[in-house]
């Protein structure tokens, strides 16, 4: 990867403060009438919208900007493009709505194309969104929201002519909260067409629940199931002992025959992967499928972590490449490799000592405006509004140095993606909850 480079609009300055209805940030974190909206391109079943570059290509890697979308939102998490109306933006509010954004609007709409009654207490609320692979032929979404009973849930919805039916909703998956904090939040359906869910360690704080080497809860893990219902009634676990929060049922899923865990007693057949503390976003890279995953610390590190089937991520013995809980863990492993304990290294890590405080996971970036930074993962830090990249190829992690920082004195809520392999980021006010859309672009 090239030099860094300077975001051509204003810097925010950096911030100790929490958002309005967040904790402090230092210890947290269609294709048819009965379908989806109208499609604009032609569709395939196998490869999806046969799209054109919407972007004059830039050549190498220069300076990059943050590109204003549109404004007038509220505490947005997270933007997630239509996939078949590949023009249309949705971004989701904290406090439980999801604008339809239309193409060239700059706006926020006053309308909301879904809305939740949610808790949004601390980092509570509507946190994901989803489009089923087979969104174009079938309509169907998925929202990962905070109800109102201290858990959280997975739920299915169709849309019909444009429209989401509420009657139609069903709930996939959810667990119970022991706090308010560490809820995880993000949902995506990888290349496999199966859905992830990351899940946080459920708070409060130090691991206190003894969660993050617990395989037998659903906690601090990144989930991996299939949204078909069995017709088999599922509950998910309770977390540890120690908090003793209750297990929740009422939902309907198929578990993969081929995750990693299946079959193993010591650990959960749902589980992908395990030792998290709060994965709040993370991120499928649409050509190599690598999932990049930015994992917030406690009080110290900061860290993005590439995951794959079956590993651990060290939390709480380890935060980052850090010992934690455990005085006697082995720190030397290389980026993205296993120590001797088994536990894999992050393969881009930062510290609090520069006013940092919570990693936010934008994307994985494949526009075509910018070629040579593809696969480049984007995160960025809650208070100081600074944006990094980092590329891994499997040896090697690539990391920038700072590339700028998020404009208009916002801090970086979430960050979200398009069927353009475009980054997002979805930002705030941490005065007044005020938020807006930005794109990662390339500079004047």
């Amino acid at each position: 990867m090239g030099g860094s480079g300077t975001a051509s609009t204003t810097t925010a300055e950096s911030s100790s403060t929490g958002a309005p209805t967040m904790t402090d940030p230092s210890t947290t974190m269609g294709a048819d009438t009965s379908t989806g909206g109208e499609t604009n391109s032609e569709t395939d079943s196998e490869t999806g919208p046969d799209l054109g570059c919407p972007y004059t290509p830039v050549e190498g890697t220069p300076a990059i900007s943050f590109e204003m979308v549109a404004d007038g939102f509220r505490e947005p998490v997270l933007v997630v493009g239509d996939p078949v109306d590949v023009d249309v933006l949705y971004v989701l509010q904290k406090g439980g709505q999801v604008k339809r954004l239309e193409a060239g609007a700059t706006d926020a709409p006053d309308e909301n194309w879904l809305e939740l009654s949610v808790s949004s207490v601390s980092e509570a609320g509507l946190l994901g969104m989803a489009f089923h692979p087979d969104y174009a032929s079938n309509g169907l979404i998925y929202v990962l929201h905070s109800d109102t009973s201290s858990s959280w849930r997975v739920t299915e919805f169709a849309v019909r002519g444009g429209t989401v039916d509420m009657g139609s909703a069903r709930d996939v998956f959810g667990t119970a909260q022991p706090a308010a904090n560490h809820n995880g939040g993000m949902i995506q359906f990888g290349p496999d067409d199966m859905l992830y869910v990351s899940v946080g360690d459920g708070g409060p704080q130090d691991d206190g629940c003894g969660n993050g080497q617990n395989g037998n809860t659903h906690h601090g893990s990144i989930l991996r199931i299939d949204v078909a219902a069995d017709g088999e009634a599922d509950t998910a676990t309770a977390c540890g002992a120690a908090c003793g929060c209750p297990a929740v049922g009422g939902f309907d899923y198929t578990v993969p025959a081929d995750n990693p865990f299946v079959g193993d007693p010591a650990i959960r057949d749902e589980i992908y992967a395990y030792g998290f503390r709060n994965p709040w976003r993370f991120s499928f890279d649409s050509e190599d499928g690598q999932l990049f995953v930015a994992d917030v610390g406690q009080g110290a590190w900061e860290e993005v972590t590439v995951v794959e089937a079956g590993t651990n991520h060290g939390w709480g013995d380890m935060e980052g490449n850090h010992c934690f809980n455990d005085g006697g863990c082995d720190d030397s492993a290389m980026p993205g490799q296993a120590n001797s304990d088994g536990l894999i290294a992050p393969v881009a890590e930062y510290s609090h000592g520069g006013g940092g405080c919570s990693i936010t996971g934008l994307g994985s970036y494949r526009s075509c405006e910018i070629p040579d930074l593809g696969g480049t993962y984007f995160y960025a830090d809650l208070c100081t509004s600074q944006v990094w990249g980092v590329r891994y190829d499997g040896t090697n992690a690539e990391v920038t140095e700072p590339l700028g920082n998020v404009p208009g004195g916002m801090s970086p809520y979430g960050g979200g993606y398009n069927a353009y392999g475009d980054v997002f980021i979805a930002a705030a006010s941490f005065v007044d909850g005020s938020g807006a859309v930005y794109r990662i672009a390339a500079g004047a």
